[in-house]
């Protein structure tokens, strides 16, 4: 499905998801555009991840998302892989309804946007350079 695709914007919820979005992103050498929001729409995280030029230069997904998220609860370990806990999952394991602000969806989302749209128009004019990769929102 990504074949002759450009740039991929990322829209699942789910870390594990995103972690293997990043792997096939890497093997195909794709840029890709991550969004999260927090807990009860408090705030949120946008960044663009560009595949390395040569490796080790920049970060993959799941390598920011450790440092950025390096204090969040992991709540299991199976097959190498970790899920985090946000707060959400009750009792029975279930994921638990969180509420948040449409508004504040709408930020992340739009940030999430703006970023890759710019991402679509590098080489041209209007192509604009950002200070960084990642953007963080509080909703407060």
């Amino acid at each position: 499905a990504l074949d002759g695709v450009d740039l991929v914007v990322v829209g699942v919820d789910g870390e594990q998801s995103k972690y293997v979005i990043n792997g096939i992103c890497r093997e195909r050498n794709l840029t890709a555009v991550y969004a999260g929001v927090y807990e009860r729409g408090e705030g949120g995280d946008v960044v663009i991840i560009h595949p390395p030029p040569t490796q080790g230069e920049r970060p993959c997904y799941a390598c920011w998302a450790e440092q950025l998220r390096e204090d969040t609860p992991v709540i299991s370990e199976s097959e190498g892989s970790t899920a985090l806990d946000y707060g959400m999952i009750g009792a029975d394991g279930t994921l638990e309804a969180e509420p948040a602000l449409w508004l504040h969806v709408v930020r992340v989302a739009s940030i999430q946007a703006e970023l890759a749209l710019n991402a679509l128009q590098y080489g041209t004019p209007t192509y604009r350079v950002y200070p960084a990769d990642t953007v963080i929102l509080a909703n407060v």
